[in-house]
């Protein structure tokens, strides 16, 4: 696994002889996981984070850079909604 910063790394599988071009990206904490990837047949980025129930947001054709921040967003917008409708509840 190639190291993208700190945070996501690079968890693309790949063949031998297949050119390195990174497809999947992971950031890991205790509680979740998040995957930014490239799906077969679809354009450009995509979003999974299982455990919050987030699977298959489309992220655009942005630079890889972009999805990630657009990533994290989502994420953070989608924790923000469960912390208020515990609130409420």
């Amino acid at each position: 696994m190639a190291k993208r910063n700190a945070q996501w790394l690079d968890v693309t599988s790949y063949s031998q002889g297949e050119a390195r071009v990174p497809r999947t990206w992971q950031r890991r904490t205790p509680n979740l996981r998040l995957v930014v990837t490239r799906l077969l047949h679809h354009e450009g980025w995509w979003l999974q984070v299982r455990d919050l129930g987030i699977d298959g947001v489309a992220l655009g054709n942005a630079e890889i850079e972009a999805a990630l921040t657009e990533a994290m967003s989502i994420v953070r917008e989608h924790l923000g909604r469960l912390v208020q409708e515990c609130a409420e509840g």
